[in-house]
C-alpha cells in the first residue's frame, strides 16, 4: 500500500476513534489532518467533507488555534479544487486568528503564498499587472512566513514556508535567491518524516534545473521523483513532475519519454479532474439547498405574520407580505440556471396535472428531453461553456411551446414536458420540432464547432392516470432514442 494512502486511512482511523470518544479539539484537529491526507492521495472530495467538518466544530467552539487550524486547512483543499477566491476567504480568516502563534502563523503565510502563486498562474497574460502584483504577495507571504517559523523554532513550518518562497522566486526568475531558498528547505525538510515535502521540493528544484538549462540532470531527477511518488501515490506532486518531465524530455529529444510523461500527466488530470468535479458539484448542491432552506424558512416565516395582520390598518403590509411569500415560493421551485421550473416543481404539480386530465378525459403526454453526449461539451469547452448550452436549449424549449406547456430542468442536462390536451402523435410532433429547432441552432456563437443535439422519449397513451408511470415510459423511449443514434425523438411517429 503507497504511504500516503496509508497515512490517509491511519488518519480516519483516528476520526472514528474520536467520534467515540474525545474532545471536540481533538476532534477537529484530526478531522484536519485527514483532510489533508486525502488530499494529497487526490481524493478531494472526501478532503473537502472532513475540512468542512472541522470549520464547523473549531467555528462552534470558537477555540483560536482550532478555527486557524481548521480554516487553513479548509482553505488549502478548496485550493487544490482549483476555487482559489474561496481558498483565500478561508486562508484570511485563519490568519486574523492566528497572531499570537508564529507556528500556526508560519503555516497559514506558507498556504497564502502558494494560493497567490495558484492566482498569478492563472492570469491571462503572463507579465501582466495583476500577474505581478499576485505573484509579489506570494514573495512577501513566503518571506513573512519563514520569519515567523524562525520565531517560533519550528524546523517543519520553516521547511515548508522556505519551499513555498523557493517556488515564488523561481517563478519571478529570481533563480540565485530561489536555489538558495530551495537548498535551504531541502535541508530542513531533511530532518522531517513529511515525504510529501521533500518530493515537493525536489519537485521545484528540477524546475530550477530546466530554468538554468541544465535539462538533462533535470530529467534524471524527474523521472527518479516520478517513480517515488507513483510508490507514494502522491498524484498531486506527481502530475507537476510528470508534466515537467514531458517538458524536459521534449528539450533533450527523447520524444518517447515525453510521450510516456505526457501519457501519465494526462491521466493523473483526468483522475484529479473528476475528483475535483464531484467536490464543486457537492459544494454546489450543497449552496443550494441551503438556500433553498433559506427561501422555505423565510417563507415560513412571512406566512406566520400573515397571521397578524387581522387589521384594515395593516392592509397594505399584508398584501406586501403576500408578494414577497410568492416571489421566494417561486424562486424555491425554479432552477436557477435557466429559469425554468425545477423537480421540486414538477413533483408538487404533475400528480395534480395528471389527476385533472383523468377526470376531465382529456389526453396528456410526458416528454423527457436529454442533451446528447453534455459530458463531453463540458470536458471539451468547460463548465461555463455547459451552462451556456444549458440555458440556449431552455430558451429553446420555453420559446417553442405553448403557454400552456410545463417545461422543466429535471436533471443535469435532462428537461421534462408536460403537455396538456396533446396526445403522443401530437407530442411526437411538438418534439420533432424542438429536436430541429435545437439541432439547427447558431451553436458557433458560444463556441467554435460546437454542435448540439437532443433526443426525446414520449409517454404511452396507455399509462392511465399514473404520473410515475407515465414518466417511466418517457424514460424507456428516451433510453431508446439514445440507443438508436441520438438527436431523435422515441416511439416515431408518421
Amino acid at each position: 500500500m503507497p504511504d500516503a494512502v496509508a497515512a490517509a486511512n491511519a488518519a480516519l482511523a483516528e476520526v472514528t476513534a474520536l467520534r467515540a470518544g474525545g474532545t471536540q479539539e481533538a476532534l477537529a484537529g484530526a478531522l484536519a489532518e485527514a483532510a489533508i491526507a486525502q488530499a494529497e492521495t487526490g481524493n478531494l472530495d472526501d478532503a473537502l467533507r472532513l475540512a468542512t467538518e472541522a470549520v464547523a466544530i473549531a467555528q462552534a467552539n470558537g477555540e483560536g488555534r482550532m478555527v486557524v487550524r481548521a480554516c487553513r486547512v479548509a482553505g488549502e483543499v478548496y485550493g487544490l479544487l482549483g476555487q482559489l477566491t474561496e481558498g483565500a476567504r478561508l486562508l484570511g480568516q485563519a490568519r486574523k486568528a492566528s497572531l499570537d502563534d508564529d507556528a500556526e502563523r508560519a503555516c497559514v503565510l506558507a498556504a497564502l503564498c502558494r494560493n497567490a502563486l495558484g492566482q498569478a498562474g492563472r492570469a491571462t497574460r503572463p507579465g501582466a499587472p495583476a500577474a505581478d502584483d499576485l505573484l509579489a504577495d506570494a514573495i512577501d507571504h513566503g518571506r513573512e512566513g519563514l520569519a515567523a517559523a524562525r520565531r517560533a523554532g519550528d524546523p517543519g513550518a520553516e521547511a515548508v514556508c522556505a519551499a513555498s518562497l523557493g517556488q515564488a522566486l523561481l517563478m519571478d526568475g529570481q533563480i540565485d535567491a530561489a536555489r538558495t531558498t530551495l537548498g535551504e528547505a531541502r535541508s530542513l525538510a531533511a530532518t522531517q518524516a513529511n515525504r510529501l515535502l521533500q518530493h515537493r521540493i525536489a519537485a521545484v528544484e528540477a524546475e530550477l534545473l530546466l530554468a538554468g538549462g541544465d535539462a538533462r540532470a533535470a530529467v534524471a531527477a524527474l523521472r527518479k521523483l516520478a517513480t517515488a511518488c507513483a510508490r507514494a501515490g502522491t498524484p498531486l506532486v506527481e502530475i507537476d513532475v510528470q508534466e515537467a518531465l514531458h517538458r524536459g524530455a521534449k528539450s533533450l529529444g527523447d520524444l518517447a519519454l515525453a510521450l510516456a510523461a505526457h501519457e501519465r500527466f494526462h491521466e493523473l488530470d483526468a483522475r484529479i479532474r473528476s475528483e475535483a468535479a464531484q467536490s464543486r458539484a457537492r459544494v454546489l448542491i450543497n449552496a443550494m439547498e441551503t438556500q433553498n432552506a433559506r427561501l422555505e424558512a423565510e417563507k415560513a416565516r412571512l406566512e406566520a405574520e400573515l397571521l397578524r395582520l387581522k387589521s384594515r390598518r395593516l392592509e397594505s403590509e399584508k398584501r406586501a407580505l403576500e408578494a414577497q411569500a410568492r416571489e421566494l415560493d417561486r424562486h424555491a421551485h425554479q432552477d436557477p440556471l435557466t429559469g425554468l421550473w425545477n423537480r421540486r416543481y414538477i413533483d408538487d404539480e404533475l400528480p395534480r396535472l395528471v389527476g385533472e386530465a383523468t377526470t376531465r378525459e382529456a389526453p396528456l403526454t410526458l416528454s423527457v428531453g436529454d442533451i446528447d453526449l453534455f459530458k463531453s461539451i463540458n470536458d471539451k469547452y468547460g463548465h461555463p461553456t455547459g451552462d451556456a448550452v444549458l440555458c440556449t436549449v431552455a430558451d429553446l424549449l420555453r420559446d417553442n411551446c405553448r403557454p400552456s406547456d410545463t417545461v422543466a430542468r429535471v436533471g443535469g442536462e435532462e428537461f421534462l414536458l408536460v403537455l396538456e390536451d396533446t396526445d403522443p402523435t401530437g407530442a411526437y410532433q411538438v418534439c420533432e420540432r424542438l429536436r430541429r429547432a435545437v439541432e439547427k441552432h447558431t451553436w458557433a456563437r458560444i463556441a467554435p464547432e460546437l454542435v448540439v443535439t437532443i433526443s426525446f422519449g414520449i409517454s404511452d397513451p396507455t399509462a392511465g392516470g399514473d404520473a410515475r408511470e407515465l414518466l417511466a415510459t418517457a424514460d424507456r423511449h428516451l433510453y431508446v432514442a439514445k440507443n438508436s443514434g441520438r438527436n431523435r425523438v422515441e416511439p416515431r411517429r408518421h
